[in-house]
């Protein structure tokens, strides 16, 4: 979501100003295989070797002898590792008690003495604009390479699907915050549910850490036209770019994946429990957002500050499968994938 301001920074300054990302692995992955900035430095917050720790990140920044530092994460740590790099100007949002880190403060939406829900594409493009990088363009853009695309063929083909028949991919992982997980007997039921249509076929996406649980939602949902990516090798970010580009529809929890699934222009299908969509909102093509009817008895008795949800949440558990069922036919129709629809 951070790729409309990293887009205005680069249409915004000359080629002149070099523009380096610091960034964790997996972030720095991404943002490698896109045209908006010069280089990279990779780090760990507490990585022995090869990577940079915080410690050697700090001294690799001073020893850089950058100009500015522009912050999107919120935290405390990353205006102390600017600081600490001597960085002369740090711009950022005044949150998380870090105000006196930074150079250049941007106040926070607030109504009430809560944070006003903002998206985060449009609350990072505030940051461009505050460089005097404005830009109106808020559409994410991935650029995929077709070396990826024909890796994205090749699972099709070791999982015996055909890649003229229309597929649905579900996600159903988070990085964190578990309670944002759709049940796996939902996520199952709503599989073989999508096959008893003859022109459907199914692959649950994963990550190299997420290849058992969808190794087992294949085994229980047995069905030749249900697969995984979890039988392929090496299982990097580019891609699962690539296969999300490949999907008719995308059935997405709250999560990475699916912004990834909308910069892909796929049509996606958002399951949200606890959170909120208002600070997600994206403006590619229009996804549809799939929300409990009524917030669980937890969130219902104590309704959440913030974006951040009671880890007793049940929100995810009242999207029921046949809701989530009619919403991907109705999309399957919409771009005439499909011609009937099974009893």
């Amino acid at each position: 979501m951070a790729i409309p301001t990293l887009r205005a920074l680069r249409t915004g300054f000359s080629r002149n100003v070099t523009m380096i990302g610091v960034a964790r692995p997996g972030p720095a992955n991404f943002s490698k295989s896109q045209p908006w900035l010069d280089d990279h430095i990779v780090y760990r917050s507490r990585s022995q070797a090869p990577e940079l720790n915080r410690r050697r990140l700090v001294k690799k920044l001073r020893q850089e002898r950058f100009d500015a530092a522009l912050l999107l994460p919120n935290s405390l740590s990353t205006a102390l590792i600017a600081t600490l790099a001597q960085i002369p100007r740090r711009i950022g949002y005044a949150r998380g008690g870090r105000s006196w880190l930074l150079t250049d403060r941007l106040a926070v939406p607030q109504s009430h003495g809560q944070l006003t829900p903002i998206p985060a594409i449009d609350y990072y493009l505030q940051l461009a604009e505050y460089m005097g990088c404005p830009s109106a363009d808020r559409e994410m853009v991935l650029s995929i390479d077709e070396h990826w695309h024909a890796q994205a063929d090749q699972i099709w083909e070791s999982v015996g699907f055909d890649v003229n028949v229309p597929t649905v991919i579900i996600n159903n992982n988070v990085a964190t915050c578990p309670i944002r997980l759709w049940s796996a007997d939902r996520v199952t039921s709503f599989a073989r549910k999508l096959v008893q249509h003859p022109e459907i076929q199914v692959l649950f996406h994963c990550a190299p850490n997420e290849r058992a649980f969808a190794n087992k939602l294949v085994k229980d949902a047995d069905h030749p036209r249900i697969q995984s990516m979890a039988r392929t090798e090496e299982l990097p970010l580019e891609l699962s770019m690539a296969v999300l580009s490949k999907a008719k529809v995308v059935v997405s929890t709250d999560s990475g994946v699916r912004a990834l699934a909308v910069a892909a222009n796929t049509k996606v299908v958002s399951l949200f429990g606890p959170t909120k969509p208002e600070w997600t909102l994206t403006y590619n093509q229009p996804e549809v957002v799939v929300r409990p009817e009524n917030a669980c008895k937890t969130c219902q008795k104590s309704p959440p500050r913030s974006n951040k949800a009671n880890s007793r949440c049940q929100c995810m558990q009242q999207i029921s499968v046949e809701r989530v069922y009619r919403e991907v036919i109705a999309q399957l129709r919409e771009q005439r994938s499909i011609s009937g629809l099974a009893a």
